[in-house]
Formats: structure tokens, C-alpha cells, sequence
């Protein structure tokens, strides 16, 4: 045996190995257990909507998946909508659940009749919507480029047809690598997102079962790594812990497709699901029913927070279309109770853009429930009580098991909003300028748009479960959850009376208000209660030294650990708001949309437009403008392109810092 045959067969064995490890580690029994639940509901007992509205094959692709899954590919129902809706113009999500049907059940009667007639309705597409330069939100781009790569794959199989099937083949494959590349020097632009992460996901699966270049395959793998990872370090037994960029806030448990994926990757004995009637989150996941692809081996104590107890997190994300990288800041706890996780950037709030952002939540582990209690907060400056929403004048700091939480709304206030409105009304105007250059053949709507149902009150306020039981003492709030206890430390200047405790949504509401131009919020400290004989012991561990009020400036907190949290508003200083596919500044069509070319007004700056609190811990200052890694703690690192999931006893490693992607797994 040669050099080289025997390099090419360590590699295949090395493959094997790690596939191998991948599926034992993954608990494949379980896998298919959840796979099962799945393809049931959607075959039999979801009802999707009218095929009149805009995209019915979202709805329609993954019942038809589930149909062929569990009845085969003869199936009545499915081959008919595929025949119902064969003439229709794909689009994103649309496109992604076809690139699964055309290429995993490719022999089914309405597939192979109406294959090339499927084909010629994507190639045809050029306006904003095309596969090849489609503009649109980070998981739009990647539902369109990956299925526009297999697409093109099957497009060769008619070169009389589709003559330009291999340029377009060559173009996404250098816009996948170059993707998923970046992924591993910055993250990604649209983070953790509970609403999206799914759609992020189910592109590259379909890259990495059905590509034919192996290299496209195991970049796929690459990018699908990532994801799990991230994914696994942030399920909190059954919810999506943490910040996130796109996201509904709390209270909306198993209203997302990613937890719905989460639960089919890492769900256990103690994180069950349920199937809402009339809810179609689920459905998505039969990409991963359908998929030959599993999380590495150690995302599954990562996920089920195992051997990774009281861990620290400091992660960073970059700006949307990657032109600053580090520009969000995370920060995530795990304790075998709870996590708590947060989000500071310069990201203003007033948008569209960064209405989504959840900033802050807690989730609390329940072993008598498949979903845990969440918890949340934010400003009033929208009329939501969710936690989700950029807040212009709500700033956040976490150190750890602590969170804190400042509004300060200026008194000319309205001086301020009509100054950013009429930015973004300029900005709505050249936006459709330009896009009207790039895709002149396309009447999409504007996009742009200044943040709806403001309210803008000077009232912080935390979003919590109706089971919570409260006490109030010496100015302080203390919630018991059961087997964590919450410290909630009122900040606004009156407060025996600032406080008010309501219910919403089947919520309970705890406020701080005052009046604009002073300070409001919390701070709140979370505690296992194990650690206390009883709540009133708990209680009494907090003296009139623990929070210290400083004016309108912030404040200072001791934990129970001793730690000295120092948080100063910071009124003045400048913001941005998300890209998204809201950019102008060219008239190019781009397969790889980057910023520049791309940019967003020169917004106002000054009193009232600062967003990055002043961070102190134990004396030291937090620095913000330092380079972050994507990821930094005990069980999960990813910096200058190389990632580490550590385990008990191994370290499953994906090395993208050259041209591909290199696994491997070694021994602690």
C-alpha cells in the first residue's frame, strides 16, 4: 500500500470513526424515537393553510416530506400538491423543503414528471428573489444560495436546458466557501435566533446529504457544527436560553422551530415537547428527521448541561453583513438549575431592524415540567411586554449569576424620536432608489421602516411566570420559583412606590418607573435554593449594602459571592441598526452581499443616543472595543477559525483556519 493509499484510508477511517462516535454520543435511539413523533404529526394530524396565500409550500414541502417518509413515495396527497403548485415561482423557503423533495425522493410520480419544468421555474426567477443574488435576512440567503447549489447540481442532468448550470454550480460553491469560512473567524450576523435558527440549519443539511463535491459536503458539515454547537451550549431543558438576535421573547415556548430541533437533537428523559393545535413549528425539523447528519458527539452533555456547571461564557457576533466584527457582546451562565444569558451592542433599537432582539433571558429548569420557566425584561419604549425589542434608552450589564437592567428616558424624548424618524424616512428613500437599480424588473415593497406601537415610558419592567411568589422587604423584591431563588433589587428613586406588580398574557409584571430624566430597573441575582434552609433565610442574606443607588448615573451590587458589579448608564454616544437586506449605496447585484458595498445613514449622535453601559467588575473595567473570541468557556471555544466542543474524555475539534475544514476527535 502506497503513501497515498494509505493517507486516503486513515482519512476514510478517520470519517467513519468520528460518524460513528457522532451517532453512539447523539443517543441515535432516542434520535429516532423523536424522528417518529415527528413524521406522525406532520403526516397525520397537521392541517396546512390555504394554498392561496403567499408561500403555501413552506407549509405544504415538509407534509409532503412526511407523507413519503411514512407512506412512500406513491403517496396521494403529496404528488398532488406537488402537482398544484408545480407552476408557482419559488422563493426562500419555499425553495429549501423542494431541494429535499427533488433530491431525496426523486423517483416519486409528480418529481420526476415535472422535474425539468421545477427546475425552469428557479432558473427563470431574476428578480430579488433569484437564487444566484437574492437579497433578503440571513437565513433568507442561506435557504437561497444552498438550494440554489442543488439546483444547479440537478440542473446538469439537461444541458440542452440549462446551459449556464455550471457557472451557477462554480458561483455558490465559492460563495459556500467563503460562508462558511467567515462563520468560523466571526459567528454569525443573525444569532441564537429561536424564530430562524431552523431555517439557518436545514440549507446546509441539504447541502451535506445531497451535495456531490465532497469538499461542498464537508463545508456543509462545517457550518452544520457550528450551528449545533451554539445551538446545544444555549437549550435550556426545552426553551432557547439566552440573547438572541430574532426572537418572539419569553412566554412563547414550542412557538419555535428551533426548539422543536433542539429537541429532536439533545432531548432526554426530562425535556419532552408538546404539538399545539394549530401550530406548524414542528414541521420544519423533518429536514433533520430526513438527514443523515447528527451534532458532534460532545454537543449532548453540552446541551443536557452536563459536566459543565456554573461555567462563564463571554462570546461576541459580528455586525449584520460582517463589515465590524465583535460589535455584539454575550455573555451566558450555566448552572445545573438555570442559565442566564444577555446581549450588549451598539444596536439602537429604533428600527424595524432590531425589533426582534431579546436582550436578556433566564431559564429555570423544572423536573415536573418538559419546559422550564422563563424570564425576561426590557424598557418601555414599544408597547410589548414580551422582552423582545431594541430599546433606545434601556442599557443591560451581566456578570455572571447577575443581571442588570437600566432605563433612563431623556425628557426631550420626542425631540430625539423625530430626529431618528426622519434618518430612517431618508434611509426608506434611497434604499428603494438603489434597489430599484439591482433588480429593476422587481415592485417589492419597501423595506425600511421606523419602529412601530411606541409608547416610550420611563418604566423598566421583568416578564415572569404566573407561578412565582413574590415578597417585598427593605425597598427589595425577592421571587421564590422553587428551586431557585431570585434577588430583585429596584432602582427607581421612589422606590416604596415605584414598583407595581400586574398580570398580562397570563404573566406576571413587576415594573420600576420614574420620572424621565431618572434612572429605573433592577437588579437581580439568581440563586439555587438548595443553597438556603428556607426563602425567608434567603432573604435575610441581603443587607442594605448589597445594592447602592448612584443618582441617575447607576449602580453598584455586591453578590452574595462577594463580586462587586459597578453598571453606569451611559447617556451619550452614537448607534447603528441592522443591515439586513435594508442596505444601499450600490446598484450592483452581489452572490456574496458584504458592507461595504452595502451601508445605513450616518444616524445622530450625542446626549441621548448612547447604548454601551460603563462595566466594572471588582474594579476593572470591562473593555468593549477589544477584539472578543466568537465563543470563550470550559466546554465550548471557537476562535481564529478553530473550534472545540470538550467532553469528559475527548475534545471533538473542527479546524477551518485554512482553505477547508479539518475534524478530529482526541482524548482529554
Amino acid at each position: 500500500m502506497n503513501r497515498t493509499t494509505t493517507c486516503l484510508a486513515a482519512i476514510l477511517l478517520g470519517g467513519l470513526f468520528c460518524n460513528c462516535l457522532s451517532a453512539l454520543a447523539i443517543d441515535e435511539h432516542g434520535f429516532r424515537e423523536r424522528a417518529e413523533v415527528i413524521i406522525d404529526h406532520t403526516a397525520d394530524h397537521y392541517n396546512p393553510p390555504s394554498m392561496s396565500i403567499g408561500d403555501p409550500e413552506k407549509y405544504y414541502w415538509p407534509k409532503a416530506m412526511a407523507r413519503f417518509e411514512k407512506y412512500g413515495i406513491n403517496d396521494g396527497p403529496a404528488n398532488e400538491w406537488i402537482e398544484q403548485l408545480k407552476e408557482r415561482s419559488p422563493f426562500h423557503f419555499t425553495l429549501v423543503g423542494m431541494a429535499r423533495l427533488m433530491s431525496l425522493y426523486g423517483h416519486a410520480p409528480a418529481i420526476g414528471k415535472n422535474k425539468i419544468l421545477l427546475l425552469q421555474k428557479v432558473f427563470e426567477r431574476s428578480d430579488g428573489l433569484n437564487l444566484w443574488t437574492s437579497e433578503g435576512t440571513e437565513n433568507h440567503i442561506a435557504m437561497d444560495r444552498t438550494s440554489g447549489y442543488l439546483f444547479a447540481q440537478h440542473a446538469l442532468e439537461y444541458p440542452q436546458n440549462f446551459p449556464d448550470a455550471p457557472q451557477k454550480l462554480a458561483l455558490l460553491k465559492d460563495w459556500i466557501s467563503r460562508w462558511s469560512k467567515r462563520m468560523y473567524q466571526y459567528g454569525t450576523g443573525e444569532w441564537n435566533s429561536s424564530t430562524y435558527q431552523a431555517y439557518h440549519i436545514i440549507g446546509w443539511l441539504n447541502l451535506y446529504d445531497f451535495a456531490d463535491d465532497p469538499e461542498v459536503k464537508q463545508m456543509a458539515r462545517a457550518v452544520l457544527d457550528y450551528y449545533a454547537a451554539e445551538m446545544a451550549l444555549h437549550y435550556s431543558w426545552g426553551t432557547y436560553g439566552g440573547s438572541e438576535k430574532r426572537g418572539r421573547g419569553v412566554g412563547n415556548i414550542n412557538l419555535s422551530a428551533s426548539n422543536y430541533l433542539c429537541w429532536l437533537w439533545f432531548g432526554s428523559h426530562y425535556s419532552g415537547i408538546s404539538f399545539i393545535p394549530g401550530g406548524n413549528e414542528y414541521i420544519q425539523s423533518i429536514h433533520a428527521v430526513t438527514s443523515s447528519y447528527r451534532p458532534p458527539p460532545n454537543c449532548l452533555p453540552l446541551a443536557r448541561k452536563k459536566g459543565q456547571l456554573e461555567a462563564w461564557y463571554i462570546n461576541s457576533k459580528p455586525s449584520y453583513l460582517y463589515e465590524e466584527s465583535a460589535l455584539v457582546k454575550q455573555f451566558f451562565y450555566v448552572d445545573e438549575k438555570f442559565t442566564l444569558g444577555s446581549a450588549i451592542s451598539p444596536y439602537g433599537g429604533w428600527t424595524g431592524a432590531t425589533y426582534q432582539i431579546v436582550n436578556w433571558k433566564l431559564a429555570i429548569k423544572r423536573d415536573e415540567s418538559p419546559v422550564p420557566f422563563e424570564i425576561s425584561g426590557n424598557g418601555r419604549f414599544h408597547d410589548n411586554w414580551s422582552g423582545s425589542a431594541g430599546n433606545p434608552w434601556t442599557q443591560f450589564a451581566q456578570y455572571k449569576n447577575v443581571i442588570v437592567q437600566l432605563t433612563r428616558t431623556p425628557v426631550n424624548k420626542n425631540e430625539l424620536i423625530d430626529r431618528v424618524k426622519a434618518t430612517t424616512e431618508q434611509w426608506a428613500v434611497d434604499w428603494q432608489r438603489d434597489f430599484s437599480l439591482r433588480f429593476p424588473n422587481d415592485d417589492k415593497r419597501n423595506v425600511v421602516n421606523f419602529a412601530g406601537n411606541i409608547v416610550s415610558e420611563n418604566l423598566s419592567f421583568l416578564n415572569l411566570p404566573k407561578e412565582v411568589k413574590f415578597e417585598f422587604a427593605n425597598g427589595n423584591c425577592f421571587a421564590d420559583l422553587g428551586d431557585v431563588f431570585l434577588y430583585i433589587g429596584l432602582i427607581g428613586t421612589e422606590v416604596a412606590t415605584s414598583h407595581n406588580l400586574t398580570e398580562k398574557s397570563g404573566r406576571r409584571i413587576l415594573t420600576d418607573q420614574a420620572p424621565d430624566g431618572q434612572l429605573c430597573g433592577f437588579v437581580m441575582e439568581v440563586i439555587p435554593g438548595d443553597q438556603w434552609d428556607s426563602f425567608e433565610a434567603f432573604i435575610e442574606s441581603y443587607t442594605h449594602n448589597s445594592l447602592q443607588i448612584n443618582d441617575d448615573n447607576g449602580v453598584s451590587f455586591r453578590s452574595l459571592e462577594g463580586d462587586v458589579l459597578d453598571v453606569s448608564f451611559s447617556a451619550s454616544g452614537t448607534f447603528c441598526e441592522a443591515l439586513y437586506d435594508w442596505g444601499y449605496g450600490t446598484a450592483e447585484q452581489h452572490t456574496f452581499i458584504s458592507a461595504p458595498p452595502f451601508r445605513q445613514p450616518q444616524w445622530p449622535q450625542g446626549e441621548g443616543y448612547g447604548k454601551i453601559p460603563v462595566i466594572m467588575v471588582n474594579g476593572e473595567t470591562i473593555t468593549m472595543d477589544e477584539e472578543w473570541p466568537v465563543f470563550s468557556g470550559p466546554g465550548f471555544a471557537l476562535e481564529n477559525g478553530i473550534m472545540d466542543i470538550k467532553g469528559v474524555r475527548s475534545v471533538y475539534r473542527v479546524d477551518y483556519s485554512g482553505r477547508h475544514p479539518v475534524f478530529s476527535i482526541t482524548p482529554r
